[in-house]
């Protein structure tokens, strides 16, 4: 996964970049293509520390924001929130084909197929 770091009204820390690196690593579990990108954007305003984490995979986009009081509750806080989406459009994704209580062999067995000579045997019979 690739990683960007954006300090806003904040003092680019080390310490702070290998923290969401370190707790970021959760993410990748959920990981559906290996070109994942990870924004994150720290801001701080009037005691505030925001965290935003911005991911891209290609092929969908996902966000999460958090503010705290203190910066590592809000890394932890958007992790979080990320992590629930991710698995909620991991479960989408390999849920799609089939529904609870559907079972796909056999819906396929109870179609009838009409028989295409009784088909045509009534046209000319017409």
């Amino acid at each position: 996964m690739d990683f960007k770091f954006t300090f806003k009204h904040l003092q680019a820390l080390e310490s702070i970049e290998e923290y969401a690196r370190h707790r970021s690593e959760k993410i990748s579990k959920f990981a559906m293509h290996k070109d994942m990108k990870a924004h994150f954007i720290f801001e701080a305003t009037r005691g505030i520390q925001k965290a935003e984490i911005l991911l891209d995979s290609g092929r969908f986009h996902l966000s999460a924001i958090a503010e705290e009081e203190d910066l590592y509750t809000a890394i932890d806080k958007a992790i979080h929130r990320l992590e629930t989406q991710l698995a909620k459009n991991k479960d989408k994704v390999q849920d799609h084909h089939l529904k609870e209580g559907h079972d796909l062999k056999e819906s396929s067995r109870d179609v009838e197929v009409p028989i295409l000579y009784d088909m045509v045997a009534s046209k000319k019979s017409n």
